[in-house]
């Protein structure tokens, strides 16, 4: 007599041994024939390696920083944020990246500034997110105290909720608000912040043994390029698994005021508007004044990351993995840069 359990456990153990799951790869193919055509080129990893990495939209977008630029439109401080809301939507959202995504993906909880929910709030959506399959990441400025992160990741006897969690820290000189620093004006002021937020998951590891998977994140502007590899070289030794360079681009509030005088206009949110305006930067990805002023800034950066340790290599493992997110989309810069436009660049250890 056949063992009908036994036979479903072994189809299940040998779908899960395959080298590709058949329902991931499904998924993958949806994805690939989802593209635009001018965007399935050699480089690509979405529809090929991964469906891509997703996120959260609408759950809490309120934050608590003035930005420049900042994505948010000009209601989202007035929309609903409790956990009962944040809870229903990343449920239906995550279900919906279930069905069309496959049954394993990375996933963005993201607002918003995710350290306004409540801590239960956000361990119960972390926990939905991975009942779905998804591999969860909370997107924040990075200004909370460790007590806050101790409630969202340990249960109150003080047992792990999660064995491993995984943060993107937003720091940049383009933020407002921090405190101890409320308008920094260059982004080495910054370092001591970064370093205090790893130390905050160091000491969580050592004292609760609950792992973490660190990212950096970083608006890029004309005034802070050339500071890229300063970073990196103030940073890589601090804890962070990966940094993402980000170009500005002008989305959400069409508010264009400086929020340091709150009076002038900031010539930065000028130049994203009326690039953008001018069609210049298709899908939000937004070319800096013109090809002359970035393309050689851009390189520079890139060849100053070198210097501190980097390469440009997709293959080597046990690094940290640096993403320059710089997609300028001028037909000169990657005449000029190649695939340096966007690129992975691994720092060893």
């Amino acid at each position: 007599m056949v063992d009908l359990g036994l036979l479903a456990w072994l189809r299940r153990r040998e779908n899960r041994t395959r080298p590709v799951d058949a329902e991931s790869a499904a998924a993958a193919a949806r994805r690939w024939a989802e593209l635009p055509e001018h965007v399935k080129t050699d480089g690509q990893l979405i529809g090929r390696r991964s469906t891509g990495c997703e996120g959260t939209h609408g759950v809490f977008p309120a934050c608590d920083f003035s930005c420049k630029p900042c994505y948010h439109s000009k209601d989202a401080n007035k929309v609903r944020v409790d956990g009962a809301h944040t809870l229903e939507q990343v449920s239906s959202q995550m279900a919906f990246l279930r069905e069309q995504r496959g049954p394993a993906a990375f996933a963005q909880l993201i607002g918003g500034e995710v350290s306004l929910l409540v801590p239960e709030d956000q361990a119960s959506a972390l926990e939905t997110m991975r009942a779905n399959g998804r591999t969860p990441m909370s997107m924040t400025h990075g200004d909370f105290d460790e007590e806050y992160l101790h409630q969202v990741v340990l249960r109150q006897d003080g047992s792990r909720r999660f064995d491993s969690v995984s943060f993107a820290a937003h720091i940049d000189s383009t933020m407002y608000g921090r405190r101890g620093n409320e308008k920094p004006q260059s982004e080495a002021e910054l370092n001591d912040h970064r370093q205090r937020f790893t130390d905050m998951f160091a000491r969580l590891r050592s004292a609760h043994g609950v792992h973490s998977y660190l990212a950096h994140n970083m608006t890029v502007t004309p005034d802070n390029l050339g500071e890229i590899a300063d970073v990196i070289t103030a940073s890589r030794r601090q804890g962070w698994r990966m940094f993402s360079f980000q170009p500005a681009a002008y989305i959400g509030s069409e508010v264009i005021v400086d929020p340091r005088t709150s009076a002038q206009p900031d010539p930065i949110r000028v130049m994203l508007r009326d690039r953008t305006r001018s069609g210049v930067s298709p899908g939000g990805e937004v070319a800096f004044d013109s090809a002359p002023y970035f393309v050689p800034r851009l390189a520079a950066s890139l060849a100053a990351v070198r210097s501190v340790g980097a390469s440009l290599d997709f293959d080597r493992p046990q690094a940290i993995d640096l993403l320059l997110g710089i997609r300028c989309g001028l037909t000169e810069a990657r005449k000029e840069l190649g695939s340096q436009i966007s690129a992975v660049v691994f720092i060893e250890r």
